[in-house]
């Protein structure tokens, strides 16, 4: 039988929603006999591709589609040797596939552990077992995410505790600030980590985020091996919110931050140079009157 390409039919469907996904097919070859298909997907989910001819089905393919864009990773800090350290990958958005990572102190690639995985959040831990510079590769499906890989600095114990006694004394903080608090914009993710002590005080600890009309949101709150609790929520309107804790004891407000809009002007000054074995800043300021 001679092959008429007039009597192929392609059908490309988003699986969720079985939404038809327009599609081009073009010969690759100079007898007619190798085709192309291609289509530009919507979404990062699973796609379908039924291939038929003369109306007769001949194959299904199912494609996962990612968008490792999406992907955010948070709390990857400088540590100190012998001491876990823990952070989070997002993937809320990414799609179907496979996360990797990889850590590695330069000369071998360090065992993690998957403390939890919280709807696509994945909490990630290991122990620097030498000092210097430590690597960590996060990809997806095999493709590096921005920023991969992120590189951090440990100490041994005894440089860090010459550090810490220098700290002590220009700060007393019960709580660490962390993301971008200050200066956060609707639908950026914010998050803080309180600190061991304050939850020693309050063994009743309970924690609850309010938005600027005072309605509680929903928030994430992760236990480190310190017994720090990271928590984390996304703003959804412009204004003030709040971190409070109470229970059985009077109402606490651990923080408090004025969420900016999506239109307001953020000014980013300073340099961004990279140092080795060393802190790395950038400054951000804010103009909430734009």
């Amino acid at each position: 039988d001679v092959f008429d390409p007039n009597l192929v039919s392609i059908l490309v469907t988003e699986s969720y929603s079985d939404h038809v996904v327009p599609h081009t097919m073009k010969s690759i070859s100079n007898d007619k006999k190798h085709y192309e298909i291609s289509f530009i997907p919507n979404i990062a989910c699973q796609h379908i591709v039924l291939i038929s001819y003369n109306g007769k089905l001949l194959s299904t393919n199912h494609v996962n589609v990612c968008n490792i864009n999406k992907i955010h990773v948070s709390s990857i800090n400088n540590g100190i040797v012998g001491k876990p350290l823990i952070f989070s990958v997002d993937t809320h958005g990414v799609g179907d596939g496979h996360l990797e990572v990889t850590i590695s102190d330069g000369q071998r690639i360090l065992p993690a552990e998957l403390k939890s995985n919280e709807t696509k959040i994945f909490n990630i831990s290991f122990i620097p077992e030498i000092s210097g510079l430590h690597s960590i590769i996060v990809s997806f499906n095999g493709i590096h995410i921005e920023g991969s890989p992120f590189m951090i600095n440990i100490d041994d114990p005894s440089i860090s505790d010459d550090k810490s006694l220098d700290e002590d004394d220009d700060n007393d903080f019960e709580f660490l600030i962390g993301g971008q608090l200050e200066g956060t914009k609707v639908d950026e993710i914010a998050w803080v980590i309180c600190e061991t002590s304050l939850t020693d005080k309050y063994e009743d600890f309970s924690l609850y985020v309010t938005d600027p009309d005072k309605i509680i949101i929903k928030h994430t709150r992760i236990q480190d091996f310190d017994g720090r609790w990271r928590i984390e929520f996304e703003p959804t309107k412009t204004g003030i919110y709040q971190i409070q804790t109470g229970s059985d004891k009077p109402q606490i407000t651990l923080a408090s931050m004025d969420v900016l809009s999506l239109e307001c002007e953020r000014y980013i000054y300073g340099e961004r140079i990279v140092y080795s074995n060393a802190h790395n800043f950038i400054s951000i300021i804010s103009d909430n009157d734009l």
